[in-house]
């Protein structure tokens, strides 16, 4: 997994991608967050037994923090602006469990050299995002906790309807 945190130089395109109900984070950050889980086995596969990954960008928002697990840092919560799945499974969870309704695309990782992480996010099989990232080999530390990410309910008569969905995470944190 690789998350990118970024500041937009027009602050205002974050407040747009936002429903009014919630409003943006007051640092501004906007993530890029792009995941692959290549093992069938390390996933609940979501009703689909293969391959699963998942990129998003996601606005951070206000007045939905969260603790990791050891209570050393803050998560924010996070808009799906953007949202891309790459099974027929995770699009159906998705939509049926909190009506997340994510575009079809899929991430390619790969570590060329040790130490060396690219990720690619594919639509309509042509690559739009590609990162390369100098990580760490060793594990720093493993932290758990949940994100409060919310989504866009489709109602044909509200654009505004909103779901909160907490997601519950463990990751290994290595040196960027």
């Amino acid at each position: 997994m690789m998350i990118i945190g970024y500041r937009p130089a027009d602050r205002a395109a974050v407040r747009r991608a936002l429903p009014s109900r919630l409003e943006p984070h007051p640092e501004g950050v906007v993530l890029l967050n792009l995941w692959a889980a290549e093992d069938p086995g390390r996933s609940s596969g979501m009703g689909t037994y293969g391959r699963l990954s998942c990129g998003y960008i996601a606005p951070e928002v206000s007045g939905y923090d969260t603790q990791t697990s050891d209570g050393n840092a803050t998560g924010h919560g996070r808009f799906f602006a953007h949202h891309w799945l790459e099974s027929d499974g995770m699009r159906s969870f998705a939509l049926a469990s909190c009506g997340n309704r994510a575009d079809v695309g899929w991430v390619k990782q790969t570590e060329p050299r040790p130490g060396e992480l690219v990720q690619e996010l594919y639509v309509d099989d042509k690559v739009v995002v590609r990162t390369t990232s100098s990580v760490g080999t060793d594990r720093l530390k493993t932290i758990g906790g949940h994100l409060n990410y919310f989504t866009r309910l489709e109602h044909p008569h509200d654009r505004e309807q909103i779901a909160r969905v907490a997601v519950p995470f463990v990751a290994d944190v290595k040196d960027a």
